[in-house]
């Protein structure tokens, strides 16, 4: 049964992809696919979390990459594994197929932005009109 899952999951995303790539399918329809597909994947890999037990339920919802451990090593459904392991193979295939439009490259891109916007508060803070106090300049040495 993980084989199934995983060849259903992973034959139509990359299938969905390759049409992508030769415009015969829109963006619009794979970006749907892949978030309906992680969405059946995660819900049921959080119920089943919360089933065994509480924290770990917690665990996953608080800690999206733990999220994915426990589909993959603690969840007994092994056609959830299938499903998680098409669904990571997807992301370099993405990245492969439509670079630009990539989940992983968009990702990259707002951290980048991030870091820099708070490079530029800092650069902000530390200039000299907004400084609460002056300093004093030294007196000579003699």
């Amino acid at each position: 049964m993980r084989w199934g899952a995983f060849l259903l999951v992973a034959g139509a995303l990359l299938g969905l992809l390759y049409g992508v790539r030769e415009g015969r399918v829109a963006w619009a329809l794979y970006a749907q696919a892949r978030l309906a597909f992680w969405s059946v994947t995660a819900l049921v890999t959080l119920w089943r979390a919360f089933f065994d037990s509480s924290p770990a339920g917690w665990a996953c919802v608080l800690l999206p990459p733990y999220l994915v451990y426990y589909g993959l090593e603690r969840a007994d459904f092994f056609w959830l594994r299938g499903a998680l392991l098409a669904l990571l193979l997807s992301l370099p295939a993405e990245w492969h197929f439509a670079r630009d439009r990539a989940l992983v490259t968009r990702a990259q891109v707002t951290v980048n932005r991030w870091i820099e916007s708070g490079h530029g508060a800092i650069r902000r803070a530390g200039a000299e009109d907004l400084m609460l106090e002056k300093p004093k300049p030294r007196p000579p040495r003699k």
